[in-house]
């Protein structure tokens, strides 16, 4: 068990890191890459809410699915047949909560 700890620590750490330069620099240069790529029409919107803004929330999203991926990669590994089916269970009951509350 202390060994799987320390190499899902590593893991994490790494995808941290991973997700840590998209959250320190993808916002600094999503403008400059949208007016490189696209031109003017995606970077100069009239209502803010511009490319190169949702381009910046999805650099902090890439580093929080990292960390989600590593964790649930993880898990999938090391948790028994009985665990999996329990946890699926829960899933399966937490959608059937959610998605009545999207239709509101």
């Amino acid at each position: 068990d202390g060994r799987l700890l320390g190499q899902l620590h590593a893991l994490l750490r790494g995808a941290a890191v991973f997700g840590g330069l998209f959250v320190a620099f993808g916002p600094a240069y999503s403008w400059l890459l949208m007016r490189l790529l696209y031109g003017s029409r995606w970077t100069e919107g009239g209502d803010g809410a511009t490319a190169p803004h949702l381009l910046e929330y999805y650099c902090l999203h890439v580093c929080a699915m990292a960390i989600n991926g590593v964790a649930e990669a993880f898990l999938n590994a090391t948790a028994s047949k009985q665990e999996l089916d329990a946890l699926a269970r829960a899933m399966v009951a937490m959608a059937t909560l959610y998605l009545p509350t999207t239709a509101a």
